[in-house]
């Protein structure tokens, strides 16, 4: 006995529902103008006090309309953190090469690239910035603290953890071991850049780190 029901028929070409787009990964375009706006923005944060820095100016330097800045971050706060954590994450971004070696070298590979950032021009040039406009616009110091240092503190903590793990160093706490290392390796000399009153040479960073390599396996290898 057949049933009553119909058969079930293709949508027809006059169907007004519109049909539902797959999900398609950000295309090219869109890529090129999130990295211009983050540009823009890295500009006029360094070169411009905070209040003075809007929106507007960041999408006017970018060559976009604001529309597309809020369509890429929720606005000036989000953009400032998103400058600083960019520059931030790449520094811990090891390859697969250095991780599979030996602890001493993955230390020191991370000690030289953290000092490389915070000794370039442009993140003096943030440090100072937070500092000279943080008593006006105090959450741009939590800002950069949660999206700079904060990162690169369990950066390293995860680091010593791995390794930890793996036998190649006895790390019993690492999130206290990895304030150490930042600690020692910052030193004195990350303030006095910061001041303005003292430079370090490539050869000067390098000296450092060594050492820091050095007193961390002293402690910490098996």
């Amino acid at each position: 006995m057949s049933s009553s029901r119909p058969s079930p028929q293709p949508p027809s070409a006059t169907d007004s529902r519109p049909a539902k787009e797959p999900w398609s990964p950000p295309t090219a375009d869109r890529r090129g103008k999130r990295a211009a706006i983050l540009a823009a923005a890295r500009k006029l944060f360094l070169g411009e006090d905070y209040a003075s820095v809007s929106v507007e100016s960041i999408a006017a330097e970018a060559g976009v309309s604001k529309a597309t800045v809020y369509a890429h971050f929720a606005g000036k706060a989000d953009l400032f953190a998103e400058v600083i954590r960019d520059r931030t994450s790449s520094v811990f971004d090891l390859d697969e090469t250095i991780l599979a070696g030996a602890p001493a070298e993955r230390l020191r590979v991370l000690g030289l690239r953290l000092l490389a950032m915070i000794s370039c021009p442009d993140s003096l040039a943030v440090h100072r910035r937070v500092m000279g406009d943080g008593e006006r616009f105090p959450e741009i110091r939590e800002i950069f603290f949660r999206s700079g240092p904060a990162i690169g503190h369990r950066a390293v903590a995860c680091h010593l953890s791995g390794m930890n793990e793996k036998g190649q160093l006895r790390v019993p706490d690492p999130e206290l071991t990895a304030e150490l290392f930042l600690g020692m390796l910052k030193g004195s000399a990350h303030m006095r850049m910061c001041l303005g009153i003292s430079d370090e040479t490539e050869d000067e960073r390098v000296r450092r780190v060594d050492e820091v390599v050095r007193i961390m396996m002293a402690a910490y290898a098996p």
